[in-house]
């Protein structure tokens, strides 16, 4: 299985890596203000037993990067870098399913002044396996189920679903679509404390014809985009309830009236090319509206820096960026290097031009050239701008959504190809891989 950690805020649900497992990041706050504004003085890092990287890392202002040590599952080291500027990396070597191995170096650079602490947590087990059946579903219509973030079409009947432990809402739709559902089902607060048989749930007696409200979407400037509209509930459960395309307009269909409850949110998602938007509403707006992003991450370039050979990236700033993303993969003999990289726009600077350089981790223990990229090879490559109306960043301590919160991403992909000496090419890319929001559940169909 491969297995991929990534940079995750708050609570593991929020963030489902679609290979298999997560990094969650929580900020710490404390009151040691050693130097100016706090911008010197310990960093600590905390992993899980879950979490057993090759080697850690970590990086002091510009300064080159030392190993990281700790016991017990947490690392500290001292950040004395007069502008607080810090990195924290690890290298995991995941087994791929064709055999070979992806060597990922996972990086987070950050300002001391942004987090003090980062919390590292491993895969969301699901320790639970729930079944159920599901009757009088109309002749030809899809049904699918869904608990907390797993869900799964109804088959025969009948389906299996595995979640966490604890309070779960149970949701269920069918429809002739995935596009417009025609019933609903609701069950809230059922305590799962192991595997269990749900009680059958009849769509004729029990189930609900949605409402539907409108929606919009702007930016879109003259373009047809699509939108994604998802449920948020109290305890947990984000099914996809629809989506479809859009010139601006757009209808959701929501939870009947019957149905809703205090707490109920829902989610509100667009994308045109390489833009994206959400907003989470409680639908006391007459029309809730998501804003794509003007303003794209633009004119992305690349270039060798020596001693040793290692890329640079390039690219204008987005004004009011929470912080970027930037992700690079490419085959080798040994397998697949890649490197995953968020950075704060506190640690990168905010306007103008930015750079960023792939880190040299010579001389940590434990890194060898499995995950240092060939300068002789082409590489994809990613760059994604995430703007959150509350200045969120990961690393943020609030793990979840209200009403109001809203993000806008854009991202730019490249080949780059090496053409002699210092010289690199881009071009478009072969790589069609779509960032996502990394506070937000999984997009996608409403299956």
């Amino acid at each position: 299985m491969k297995h991929l950690y990534r940079f995750i805020p708050g609570d593991i649900r929020f963030g489902v890596a679609s290979t298999g497992l997560t990094l969650l990041l929580a900020c710490g706050g404390g009151n040691d203000p050693v130097g100016p504004e706090g911008k010197s003085g310990p960093v600590t890092v905390t992993l899980p037993d879950s979490v057993s990287p090759s080697w850690m890392a970590y990086q002091d202002g510009d300064g080159a990067w030392k190993t990281l040590t700790g016991s017990h599952g947490t690392y500290t080291f001292q950040v004395t870098s007069g502008d607080g500027r810090y990195g924290v990396a690890l290298g995991l070597a995941n087994p791929l399913d064709n055999g070979t191995t992806e060597y990922v170096a996972q990086v987070f650079q950050a300002s001391r002044t942004e987090m003090k602490s980062l919390t590292y947590g491993g895969p969301s087990t699901h320790p639970a396996t729930v079944s159920g059946t599901v009757t009088g579903i109309p002749a030809g219509e899809y049904t699918s189920a869904h608990l907390k973030l797993n869900g799964g079409m109804v088959s025969g009947g009948a389906f299996t679903i595995a979640t966490d432990t604890g309070i779960n809402d149970v949701f269920v739709k069918s429809g002739l679509s995935f596009e417009s559902p025609a019933r609903y089902y609701l069950q809230r607060g059922v305590n799962i404390t192991s595997d269990t048989t749900l009680p059958a749930i009849d769509l004729a007696s029990s189930g609900a014809t949605p409402a539907q409200a409108p929606m919009a979407v702007t930016g879109l400037n003259g373009a047809t985009g699509t939108f994604y509209l998802l449920y948020l509930s109290p305890n947990g459960t984000w099914p996809s309830l629809n989506y479809g395309n859009t010139a601006g307009s757009a209808t959701g269909y929501v939870l009947p009236a019957g149905m809703r409850a205090s707490g109920d949110l829902y989610y509100l998602g667009a994308q045109e090319g390489t833009r994206f938007g959400y907003k989470v509403t409680n639908l006391s707006e007459a029309t809730p509206t998501v804003d794509l992003p003007t303003a794209v991450v633009s004119n992305l370039q690349v270039s060798l820096v020596p001693n040793p050979t290692r890329g640079r990236l390039q690219w204008n700033a987005v004004a009011g960026t929470s912080f970027y993303t930037l992700w690079a993969s490419q085959p080798q003999t040994a397998g697949t290097a890649t490197c995953d990289v968020a950075a704060t726009a506190g640690w990168l600077g905010g306007a103008g031009t930015l750079q960023y350089t792939q880190p040299d981790f010579t001389g940590v223990a434990g890194y060898n050239l499995n995950w240092l990229f060939s300068t002789l090879a082409p590489a994809e490559l990613q760059v994604v701008s995430y703007t959150y109306s509350d200045g969120w960043t990961p690393g943020n301590t609030r793990t979840s959504f209200k009403a109001g919160d809203a993000c806008r991403y854009s991202w730019q992909n490249a080949t780059v190809t090496p053409v002699g000496g210092t010289q690199q090419r881009l071009a478009a890319p072969k790589s069609r891989r779509q960032p996502r929001d990394l506070r937000a559940p999984a997009m996608g169909k409403a299956e």
